[in-house]
């Protein structure tokens, strides 16, 4: 399991500043749009953006 933490503490630490990405597996066969707001979310999260 990833410690998203740790990795944007580290990423913080050496200045990066650049993009980031989200690779995520398709779990909704009827709703693909919930994708959208589920990796909107998870990335809210992960960066601290919420809690």
């Amino acid at each position: 399991m990833t410690s998203f933490p740790a990795v944007t503490d580290a990423l913080a630490e050496t200045g990066y500043q650049g993009f980031l990405t989200f690779e995520y597996f398709y779990p909704y066969a009827h709703y693909p749009e919930a994708l959208i707001w589920q990796t909107s979310d998870s990335m809210d999260r992960i960066l601290g953006r919420q809690s």
